[in-house]
């Protein structure tokens, strides 16, 4: 009478041997994958809007260059007297240096698809940036 073999292991009767070790780092590697690519992604609130005061208010080309103008340390509410009101608020943008920044964009009145976004910290101007391509063109 022949001798039975024992049933063994089953993963080394699907796989020869040389190609189960390769297949379980391709299997470990495919599950991680997924784990990596279907995790939620943080949104950059920053460039976000947050309140609208109203869209009449842009910036012509001479407003820009007295806004670009401006000192740091202007309070706000001086800021606004000689600009003017801004168009929106912004998410807050956070900084290393300053912590979080608010934010008030102004469009343009010659390239309505970019702002100006003036940044201040405790009613203080610290800066501005560029907002580009928020709005598509007309």
């Amino acid at each position: 009478m022949p001798k039975r073999r024992s049933p063994g292991k089953w993963y080394v009767r699907l796989l020869p041997p040389v190609l189960l070790i390769p297949c379980s780092i391709f299997f470990a590697y495919y599950l991680l994958s997924f784990t990596v690519l279907f995790q939620p992604i943080a949104q950059d609130q920053s460039n976000l809007v947050v309140k609208t005061f109203g869209d009449e208010n842009v910036l012509s080309r001479e407003k820009l260059a007295i806004a670009t103008a401006q000192q740091p340390n202007t309070t706000k509410e001086r800021f606004i007297e000689i600009v003017g009101p801004p168009a929106g608020q912004l998410g807050d943008l956070k900084s290393k240096e300053l912590g979080l920044v608010a934010q008030y964009y102004y469009p343009l009145a010659f390239d309505p698809a970019n702002d100006y976004v003036a940044l201040f910290k405790d009613d203080k101007l610290v800066g501005y940036r560029w907002l580009f391509n928020r709005r598509p063109f007309n």
